[in-house]
């Protein structure tokens, strides 16, 4: 007998003749290490990886030179690190071969910045592995630091999903202006220098949307169809705080709209 002839309905949940060869499923997480470079670290790690039934590990101070892949035991080990003869630094990833055929490629941006691209089902997933300098390091380290974080996240395609993991030697706390941000459930009560960084790396590359979609137009909308729309909203708001849509093409002018627009809602 041939297969049955499906309705319209069931040909849409018939997933096996459009589903993308890909990942479905798979558990993360992200360690800093403090060092790989001594004998028996990697094997302990896998080890220890192994009871937490993680598929792919991020890595922070693995001190380890150069950018390679290495394969021992049931995982693969991409890392990256300064080319110089100091063991320091050096970020990775720990994979588990059942996900090599996955991956489409890892690069090692310096000692501090990587990344690794996975096929999943529908979309790419790519996941950043960061190592930030600590709260007492050179101001214009940590500048050049989240000025790189920043290119490498702005040029990952926008159809990718996107995740970021490692140390970033922050403390986040509580602050009412960044609550839209970091929500109410921070161990601290007042951020760092590295906490507020790492907070203005999340506005301007994540709240954004999350302000834009959370905005409320004031008062009841009518029945029926709206007469306005969330487009005229925002012509709207840009007219009252004295901004444009080119601006929108500028980060740090969009940022600032972004801001004086929340300052208007009461957020």
């Amino acid at each position: 007998m041939g297969k049955p002839k499906l309705k319209p309905r069931d040909r849409d949940l018939d997933k096996t003749q459009r589903k993308r060869p890909g990942l479905q499923g798979f558990r993360i997480g992200t360690w800093n290490v403090r060092t790989l470079y001594k004998a028996g670290a990697l094997n302990t790690l896998i080890n220890t990886i192994d009871r937490y039934k993680a598929n792919i590990v991020a890595l922070q101070e693995t001190r380890w030179q150069g950018e390679g892949c290495i394969a021992t035991c049931n995982m693969t080990l991409f890392y990256g690190g300064v080319t110089t003869n100091r063991h320091e630094n050096g970020v990775g990833f720990l994979v588990h071969n059942s996900l090599i055929p996955w991956v489409k490629q890892f690069k090692a941006i310096n000692d501090r910045i990587c990344y690794i691209r996975i096929n999943m089902n529908h979309r790419d997933m790519i996941i950043i592995c960061a190592y930030a300098p600590t709260e007492s390091g050179n101001k214009e380290v940590k500048d050049a630091f989240y000025e790189e974080l920043e290119q490498v996240y702005d040029t990952i395609p926008s159809h990718c999903i996107k995740v970021l993991l490692g140390d970033m030697n922050a403390q986040v706390g509580k602050e009412n202006t960044y609550k839209t941000t970091i929500g109410e459930h921070s161990l601290h009560d007042r951020s760092n220098d590295n906490g507020v960084r790492l907070i203005n790396f999340a506005i301007t590359d994540g709240s954004v949307l999350k302000g834009a979609l959370t905005y409320m137009i004031r008062g009841k909308r009518p029945r029926g169809r709206p007469r306005k729309r969330w487009k005229d909203s925002v012509k709207e708001v840009l007219e009252e705080i004295g901004g444009d849509w080119e601006q929108a093409y500028n980060r740090e002018q969009w940022k600032e709209l972004v801001l004086a627009a929340k300052s208007l809602n009461g957020s």
